[in-house]
């Protein structure tokens, strides 16, 4: 849909704010008030809804991605050309935006039948990540970067995210610690301890600034349940709540219709332009709302500055179906998390998801079995008393009907011109005015919760501290009669961030329309409010208001509770026959009542859950509760799992003791969330296995490579007795991990000292990458690299195998045995040719870096910082000279006049041209 078409589509929905993943749109279109945005104070004011429109408008069509990775829309069918790309693409592929543009995507790549595979499938996701490398290097004679490519179908084409995949990021020591992580979940409690849970883990994988949950509250409002923080970040987030107008309803929407999990890199970049070459498509109608690499509104951008961060990476929680929550993590610099690392979290999300809807649906069925209870006592007692004291009846006694709801302590109903109360409920007078006030705002029948019934009726203020907010429930076909539930007013203070009534103001200078700029805590009391009703409390409101209609009509029965019921429930009689089938399982099931009364229960389930109904039949006539289980209603024409009617079941005896009711609640999202969790399983590994083949040299299984894993050998606590050896870009210490308990080879790459040698950061990760995949009998494994904070140092760690020839010949001053040095000659010369074949060159070779085993196998170890693309076999000729240095001194005084010597003579020819090739070298000591 073009950019203004959607505008116009979401002004009919009603959607106040547009933009898709920032916190702060609704308080512009509602002109609500921030707090002071700098500036010149005689420049600011109110901004109108146009203004507010215009600056929050929709960002799906933005025309420009982050910088850090590259962009195209390519042709969904054979051709598969690309019809636009972002300006960028030379940093990947070497060739600019014209010379990329209308050419087949799958040629950009080293192994382009893969993509070409891909592009042609009908499930296109199910390839994500394809990792593989770029056809060229960014510029001539440079390694062709290791790239994740994200493809995903759109209205515009198929959209490809290419990103690149960063060597210092062991995605398989997280996949393992995120599958740990999710059995953590296993063993908490509460939602409480789950969020503490799985941000504790998060932080611990990620090594995040701050990891937080926000809880969205059923009125909107976010509050941070859970969060941990790194020494640096001084403002803490947890307990406070955040407006539901800074995260609007189409940021939920957005989470979770999205797939994949949503990141800012690096919120002050700018963004990069999209190129097009289709006549059809303009840049700035191109769909990006799938897109991880889509810029997001500006006035994120700034929000984050207020809090210290330039990263922020986010996965939805969701229960039932509804967006609960976010999973968030900061960082206070730049940070790419690759897609194999985001996916990983996103299946410790859908675990959360998974665990939250087992605690969730079991504290619903245990609050429905406990209303039905006592609503069923409530009717019992009412059948006995008969005549006018029905009503009387459900307000008498210890149990009454004030005890079906949490939190209330006071109910009053009026029926016929009178009122029927219990607890400490308002005067008649103010209770008079108070229905008048509800009868004239909510014409229908439908439960109405009131927080603040002072903000209804001024005079009862008064009342506040025992009755604060009410639930006005109609009493059905009978017009003037109500049931009010009451709270007493909520006792503690909330803690906002940020004052929520602070105003959102434009610069007329600078046409800025502010976010906030303080999230200091502000303490608000709840005077006159209570606890906010749920949901939940209103469908239970609806059960008691029509429980009480069939009560003041003289007309209930022994199913009436179970026909009052909102959620699905149905009764079997000792036969196995329905008993009572409710409007609620009658639409789940399609069937409806008059159909399945009288029939066999069991011929309404799938097979699978007859056996499951025969069990709870008898446990809950035997008085042997069961706790509850699962049945799934045959929904015909029903294909997939998630379409058949599941149900969580509570099994509650008849009072007859003949007969089971079934309390239900509808799990069919969670089904699909169960499901989604399953794939997401898969999909991990299926990374496991492509993460084999690109790290076959990776650490033991759950180790993750960082600066904290590894100490000093054999003093931590002193650098100088581990050190190795020390160059003009870093030293290489002998060190020991905490993990695993193995020594390794560190070497520190100062990151400073390296680019005045002509060598970034960038350009050493990538020339890393073949060095982790490579695998040879006479390499030392370079098992893994990691950054130290702020990227100060590169650190590369390889296996630590043996002596170092260097340090062994300082025991034999005047040289080796001659058959040892041919030896070591005829392994050192195959490896280097090995090497050469595969376009790797050594570029330090020395004594230093060839190690002898305690077997005699001799191995090359600390490949150089550039592994270069064989452009010239100088390059090479460079590794045999050196090759030839290390054998003489080697062979030391005593063999320099030996038949060894001889063959190793033209290793050290002035003119390259002069010098054998390695292969040819080894060749000649055959």
């Amino acid at each position: 849909m073009p950019f203004t078409q959607e505008i116009v589509s979401l002004q009919e929905r009603g959607f106040g704010s547009l933009q898709n993943d920032t916190f702060v749109q609704d308080p512009f279109s509602r002109g609500c008030a921030r707090s002071d945005p700098g500036g010149k104070p005689e420049n600011h004011v109110v901004a109108t809804p146009q203004e507010i429109y215009d600056y929050c408008k929709v960002r799906d069509y933005p025309g420009e991605i982050y910088p850090h990775g590259v962009f195209f829309l390519i042709e969904d069918g054979p051709s598969q050309k690309i019809l636009a790309c972002s300006a960028n693409c030379a940093q990947f592929f070497g060739a600019s935006p014209e010379e990329v543009l209308g050419s087949k995507f799958p040629g950009l790549f080293e192994d382009g039948s893969k993509i070409a595979a891909a592009l042609s499938s009908d499930n296109i996701m199910a390839a994500n990540p394809i990792t593989l490398c770029t056809a060229k290097g960014p510029k001539p004679g440079e390694l062709a970067p290791m790239v994740n490519v994200i493809l995903q179908r759109s209205p515009n084409g198929i959209i490809a995210d290419v990103e690149e995949l960063d060597p210092c990021e062991d995605f398989l020591a997280v996949n393992d610690s995120v599958r740990s992580a999710v059995g953590m979940l296993e063993t908490c409690a509460t939602p409480q301890e789950l969020c503490q849970q799985m941000v504790w883990d998060a932080f611990n994988i990620l090594g995040c600034d701050r990891m937080c949950v926000w809880h969205s509250h059923e009125d909107g409002n976010l509050e941070v349940t859970a969060e941990r923080r790194s020494k640096r970040v001084n403002n803490p987030f947890l307990g406070t709540m955040w407006p539901a107008v800074d995260f609007d309803p189409t940021s939920r929407l957005g989470y979770l219709q999205r797939p994949y999990a949503r990141q800012v890199v690096d919120a002050s970049a700018d963004g990069v332009k999209l190129l097009s070459c289709a006549d059809h498509i303009g840049t700035n109608e191109i769909s990006l709302k799938l897109s991880s690499l889509r810029v997001v509104h500006k006035s994120l951008p700034e929000q984050m500055a207020v809090w210290g961060s330039k990263h922020m990476s986010s996965w939805a929680l969701v229960y039932q179906g509804r967006f609960w929550g976010l999973l968030c993590a900061h960082h206070a610099t730049a940070k790419n998390y690759s897609f194999q690392t985001r996916m990983a979290i996103q299946l410790l999300a859908q675990g959360f998801n998974q665990r939250l809807s087992k605690m969730l649906d079991g504290a619903t069925l245990a609050a429905q079995e406990n209303q039905f209870k006592l609503s069923t006592l409530l009717c019992a007692r009412a059948q006995e008393k008969g005549g006018a004291n029905k009503v009387e009846s459900f307000l008498d006694g210890s149990a009454t009907i004030a005890n079906t709801l949490e939190g209330c302590k006071a109910a009053a109903v009026f029926h016929k011109g009178a009122w029927t109360k219990v607890g400490e409920v308002p005067a008649e007078e103010l209770l008079n005015k108070l229905v008048d006030k509800c009868k004239a705002e909510f014409p229908d029948e439908t439960p109405q919760p009131i927080v603040q019934l002072s903000a209804l009726v001024p005079d009862l203020a008064s009342a506040s501290p025992k009755s604060a907010g009410a639930l006005y429930i109609p009493i059905p076909g009978h017009a003037g009669s109500c049931l009010l539930m009451f709270r007493p007013e909520l006792s503690k203070s909330t803690t906002w961030a940020g004052d929520p009534d602070a105003a959102a103001i434009k610069d007329r200078e600078t046409g800025i329309i502010w976010p906030r700029k303080s999230y200091s805590d502000v303490q608000k009391k709840n005077t006159g409010r209570c606890v906010p009703w749920l949901k939940a409390d209103v469908e239970a409101g609806i059960a008691l208001g029509r429980v009480l209609a069939a009560a003041v009509s003289d007309k209930l029965t022994a199913t009436t509770e179970i026909d009052a019921a909102t959620y699905p429930a149905f009764s079997v009689d000792g036969a196995g026959n329905v008993a009572a089938w409710n409007a609620a399982v009658a639409k789940l099931s399609g069937i409806d009542a008059a159909a399945a009364v009288g029939k066999p229960a069991s011929s309404f389930l799938l097979p699978k859950s007859q056996e499951a109904l025969q069990m709870m039949l008898v446990q809950a006539v035997q008085g042997v509760m069961s706790g509850g289980g699962e049945l799934v209603l045959a929904i015909a024409g029903a294909r997939a799992p998630e379409e058949q009617g599941h149900l969580a079941v509570r099994a509650v005896p008849l009072s007859t003791g003949t007969g089971v009711t079934f309390l239900g609640l509808d799990r069919r999202a969670t089904v699909a969330a169960e499901l989604k969790y399953k794939r997401y399983v898969t999909v991990l590994s299926q990374i496991d296995r492509t993460g084999a083949s690109l790290r076959p040299n990776n650490m033991v299984v759950n180790v993750q490579a960082t600066e904290d894993k590894f100490e000093y050998f054999p003093d931590k606590e002193d650098s100088a007795e581990a050190l190795i050896l020390e160059d003009k870009v870093g030293k290489v210490y002998l060190m020991v991990n905490r993990n695993d308990g193995s020594l390794y080879e560190v070497r520190k790459i100062n990151v400073k000292k390296a680019e005045k040698v002509g060598a970034t950061l960038t350009d050493m990760k990538r020339d890393l990458v073949p060095l982790l995949r490579l695998v040879h009998p006479g390499v030392v494994r370079c098992r893994a690299c990691f950054t130290s904070s702020e990227n100060k140092n590169l650190n590369v760690v390889n296996d630590y195998e043996g002596d170092k020839l260097a340090l062994l010949l300082h025991s034999y001053p005047t040289g080796l045995a001659e058959a040892t040095c041919a030896s070591i000659a005829k392994q050192l010369l195959k490896t280097l040719a090995d090497l050469h074949a595969r376009n790797i060159t050594h570029g330090n070779l020395t004594s230093m870096s060839v190690v002898i085993m305690e077997d005699g196998t001799t191995k090359v170890s600390d490949l150089g910082l550039k592994c270069l693309l064989k452009t010239q076999g100088a390059q090479d000729k460079e590794d045999v000279l050196a090759a030839g240095k290390v054998l003489m001194a080697a062979l030391g005084e005593g063999g320099k006049g030996s038949a060894l010597a001889g063959k190793i003579a033209p290793l050290l020819s002035a003119d390259p041209t002069a010098r054998p090739s390695a292969a040819d070298a080894c060749a000649s000591l055959a």
